[in-house]
């Protein structure tokens, strides 16, 4: 896969990351509940029942095998084992090229030590079950705490989960959802993802409402940016500028200004917005 690519791909995965840690704040139905990022896990989901340690996995160009599944569950099983009595819960969300049913609905004690839990590294054969002395009684408790999600959605296909989780949540139209609630959430994850500590990078329901439940008229440069400028455009074009002759006076812009505009450029601006 050439270069250019890969860091695409990398890119993509960090991103749905942050649209995974979105979707369940607003998914959360106690406020006082919480979502933490890069935690034990990529997302950590805490209630008085317990915490949910997730691991997100965006492989579009990777078909779902068991060497692929048991890369990602080794981590897991190592805090397992470190924590066994902690009250953890384990969940590998992924969404792969193809699953091909390589993959059992059960998985056993035995299949796990197999598929899962004995690979070679640097030439040597490694069964971390027994570089961590574990017993299949342990595994199997490992097992039982642990959820396969092996068919997540799509990246674009969670944004548009988001979107309508927005809308259900804020009570907002479409427009607002995608084009400001969505770019608030997008740069407040941005925001919490590079605090130091785990404590800063923990967020409750009620604390993320708050701070993305304001329709600002300012957007991130990355968001625009993303969604591209023509799609923007077209949008905006779609929701002030209607197809039906409307009066003037029935329309108002709140146009902002800086350094860099001149009064000419402002005055086509406006002469502009008139014709249209």
């Amino acid at each position: 896969m050439p270069r250019s690519r890969e860091a695409i791909s990398t890119i993509k995965g960090y991103y749905f990351q942050f649209d995974y840690y979105v979707l369940r704040l607003l998914y959360l139905q106690n406020d006082d509940a919480s979502v933490c990022i890069e935690g034990v896990e990529d997302v950590d989901v805490t209630s008085f029942t317990g915490t949910e340690a997730v691991q997100c996995k965006y492989y579009e160009g990777t078909s779902c095998s068991p060497s692929v599944v048991g890369e990602a569950l080794r981590p897991m099983l190592r805090h397992f084992a470190e924590y066994k009595m902690a009250n953890f819960n384990y969940v590998l969300f992924g969404h792969y090229k193809s699953r091909q049913n390589s993959i059992p609905d059960e998985i056993t004690v035995d299949y796990a030590k197999e598929k899962f839990l004995t690979f070679t590294e640097k030439g040597r054969r490694i069964k971390l079950h027994e570089d961590l002395n574990l017993t299949d009684s342990d595994i199997k408790k490992f097992l039982n705490r642990l959820q396969l999600q092996l068919d997540a959605n799509s990246y674009e296909d969670q944004i548009e989960e988001i979107i309508s989780q927005l809308q259900l949540v804020l009570g907002c139209t479409e427009y607002d959802a995608r084009y400001f609630y969505y770019n608030n959430a997008v740069a407040f994850v941005k925001e919490v993802a590079v605090k130091k500590t785990k404590s800063a990078r923990t967020v409750n329901r009620l604390q993320f409402m708050i701070s993305i439940g304001t329709k600002k008229n300012l957007f991130d440069k990355w968001y625009i940016e993303y969604i591209g400028f023509e799609k923007y455009y077209r949008a905006v074009r779609k929701q002030f500028f209607s197809p039906v002759n409307i009066s003037p006076l029935n329309r108002f812009f709140l146009i902002e200004n800086d350094d860099s505009t001149t009064d000419a450029d402002m005055v086509h601006l406006i002469m502009e917005i008139g014709r249209k």
